[in-house]
């Protein structure tokens, strides 16, 4: 999915169904979204994930006030492995 243009976001969603995902394919499509990945649960449940472009609410977008940000730093090789 490419880059959402201004104006709107990329919503992404996580779908957890008995149905096999060539059934919920279309419904997906028709609601305008886009199937990510498709992943088979050991117990034959499926999880879908789908993502759609909205329009962007940034109201919606919580401020950072009063919260404790991460620090960042680049991870060294020997952290990696």
């Amino acid at each position: 999915m490419p880059i959402a243009p201004p104006g709107q976001a990329i919503e992404v969603a996580v779908f957890y169904s008995i149905e096999a995902p060539a059934e919920l394919e279309g419904r997906f499509l028709e609601r305008r979204a886009t199937p990510i990945l498709y992943m088979t649960l050991p117990c034959g449940e499926y999880v879908s994930i789908v993502a759609r472009r909205v329009p962007f609410e940034a109201r919606l977008v919580p401020e950072m006030r009063g919260r404790v940000q991460a620090r960042r730093r680049a991870l060294q090789h020997s952290e990696i492995l």
